[in-house]
């Protein structure tokens, strides 16, 4: 790239040109992603078939992958598991809005003023400390059987990692760049916004992630402890009539679907975040 008469002028060299990325490099990159975990998934696939079709596993316990694939493909075909799916799915990401709009405000107010935090953190924590399983049923009691108590409890869930990652991300902003912006002029709102927030943003983003898959975890739980929909419902159903390989393939949906949802809120965070790179994002 070539620099303008102007910049000549001024004794201004020219930006370097952007360097392309090579399309092998890019195939290179996404092989180097995929291929592991892929070989690890395709051993350990085979080696569970190989065990099962010898006599090593017994089928009642861990059927086949061959005899899972073939039940699941089958209950994908059915109305009702598809029903399910729509369920939980919407009562994880319903809870999962909630806590972490929740959790996102209560870190942004117990790291910003002193008082909030000595008054209102101790409580999160303790909140925190008590046990799900032993709420869940109280969640029951007080919203019903229907989807308000599962959404409730996915939000209690995600809650936490969200005050814990915006208090700890709005800490850690560098000192002496605060001492800068403010040498600057710079409000205490434009500090918070053009400092605060994109300093803090790669530990939320973990905070983000974190909260989804524990989302999808208190939703199946809140189904398990009463509901009559749901993915977490047919695990049930399918465990009390011993349907041994039903229950892998809903165990198999849900490890999808937590899949799917943390790769896309990922996906997101290297559009969003893109000023930083770790590892979880390269």
């Amino acid at each position: 790239m070539t620099a303008s008469p102007e910049l000549l002028a001024r004794g201004v060299a020219a930006p370097p040109a952007p360097v392309p990325v090579r399309p092998s490099a890019r195939l290179r990159r996404i092989a180097g992603r995929a291929v592991p975990p892929a070989v690890v998934l395709v051993v350990f696939v085979g080696g569970w078939e190989l065990a099962s079709r010898t006599g090593l596993l017994n089928e009642y316990i861990a059927p086949s992958p061959s005899e899972i694939a073939r039940v699941t493909w089958a209950m994908m075909k059915q109305p009702f598991f598809w029903t399910a799916v729509r369920i939980t799915l919407y009562e994880t990401l319903a809870g999962y809005g909630l806590g972490c709009a929740g959790g996102f405000t209560l870190g942004v107010l117990v790291a910003l003023f002193p008082m909030a935090r000595r008054s209102l953190y101790p409580h999160a924590v303790a909140f925190q400390i008590i046990p799900r399983s032993a709420l869940a049923p109280l969640f029951l009691l007080w919203f019903g059987f229907g989807l308000t108590s599962k959404i409730v409890l996915a939000a209690s869930i995600a809650f936490f990692p969200l005050v814990i990652n915006t208090l700890t991300g709005i800490h850690a902003v560098d000192r002496d760049a605060q001492a800068m912006m403010r040498s600057l002029g710079a409000s205490r709102w434009q500090m918070f916004w053009r400092l605060t927030m994109p300093s803090a943003a790669p530990l939320i983003a973990a905070a983000l992630k974190l909260a989804l898959t524990l989302s999808l975890i208190g939703a199946v739980v809140g189904e398990f402890v009463g509901a009559s929909e749901g993915l977490g419902v047919l695990l049930t159903q399918f465990q009390q009539a011993l349907d041994t390989p039903r229950v892998y393939a809903v165990i198999i949906c849900l490890a999808a679907m937590g899949l799917v949802l943390y790769g896309l809120i990922a996906w997101l965070e290297r559009v969003v975040i893109f000023w930083t790179t770790t590892p979880a994002t390269r």
